[in-house]
């Protein structure tokens, strides 16, 4: 479930789905062995691909326009912080899983447990599994990657399924270095443990646009951006970013213009899951937005971040 406002102060509400389709259909069949192998880099493609379905409407009597329906590609190229290529984190979860001494001489017959053992999960052992993801989320959130994507939406002016005029299409990169050969990956210092710069490349064509001086009118208009973004970490649950974008806003029948915004902003993590977004920055002025100064916060809730029990194996325990 989606409600925000876009970038023209109108309130959004909508619905979305983002999936990896090859790890449905396949995941449960691809071992950490096969998606290193060199040579199977379509397995690591495709398994960072995913796809997004989605529609959102108009909210507000200035904008009853409806996405009735979008969807879009997503594809991470290459990323030096692949979790699932991290040695490191593999070791780390390995020790954390493994089994304590037993006494000298003890025989174990096949398919049984020693005895005094149960089939249980030790807060320890669930301790040492979290802290190997914690350490390898502050070893690789920095860790160069190249996205690719590309997004299409039927558009209606009026919200009904009997009105869609136009389809806005979208394209991006985003290229992100951080420094990896600067200093050992193994013992990073300086930029490669705290520096992060991102270039992002969007064209967005026939977007569909409520007009600021006639309420309930809308015009289409063709979008490329660049941007820039430095962002500092001191940690992986805190960061400091500044970005530089230029847009170009190219509309059907109206002037053209080319847009500067210039934002500052933090990023910090409130607990498991969950983190707060803080930014202020300004815009000049284009077709279709007189420009400001403006304040956006954003909460962020993620499922995949919640702490999670490793498997039960057999641990020392009371009968």
């Amino acid at each position: 479930m989606l409600s925000g406002v876009d970038p023209n102060g109108n309130i959004q509400n909508g619905l979305a789905l983002d999936f990896v389709p090859f790890m449905i259909l396949k995941g449960d069949q691809l071992t950490v062995d096969q998606y290193r192998n060199p040579a199977n880099y379509v397995y690591r493609l495709l398994a960072r691909t995913s796809l997004s379905l989605g529609t959102v409407k108009g909210a507000s009597s200035n904008d009853k326009s409806a996405r009735i329906a979008g969807g879009g590609l997503r594809a991470t190229l290459f990323d030096a912080g692949d979790p699932r290529e991290d040695t490191i984190l593999a070791k780390c979860l390995e020790d954390a899983l493994s089994f304590p001494p037993l006494p000298a001489g003890t025989v174990v017959p096949a398919g049984e447990l020693p005895t005094g053992f149960k089939d249980i999960t030790t807060a320890a052992q669930t301790q040492a599994w979290d802290q190997c993801k914690a350490d390898s989320r502050e070893r690789n959130w920095n860790r160069s990657a190249w996205d690719i994507g590309a997004a299409i939406s039927a558009n209606s002016p009026t919200g009904t399924y009997g009105n869609i005029t136009s389809s806005t299409k979208g394209f991006y990169t985003s290229l992100g270095y951080g420094f990896d050969n600067f200093q050992s990956l193994s013992n990073p210092t300086g930029l490669a443990k705290n520096s992060y710069v991102i270039v992002y490349l969007q064209y967005i064509g026939a977007q569909l646009q409520p007009n600021p001086q006639k309420s309930g009118s809308f015009f289409l208009q063709n979008m490329p951006t660049g941007a820039v973004s430095y962002i500092f970490g001191p940690s992986s649950d805190f960061n400091l970013q500044v970005t530089g974008g230029v847009t170009g806003n190219l509309p059907q029948g109206r002037p053209s213009t080319v847009s500067y915004t210039v934002t500052g902003g933090t990023e910090f993590k409130l607990t498991d899951g969950l983190w707060l977004q803080l930014a202020v920055g300004g815009s000049t002025k284009t077709t279709n937005n007189n420009g400001s100064a403006f304040v956006l916060s954003q909460l962020k809730f993620s499922l995949l971040d919640q702490q999670s029990k490793p498997p039960t194996l057999p641990r020392p325990g009371v009968q």
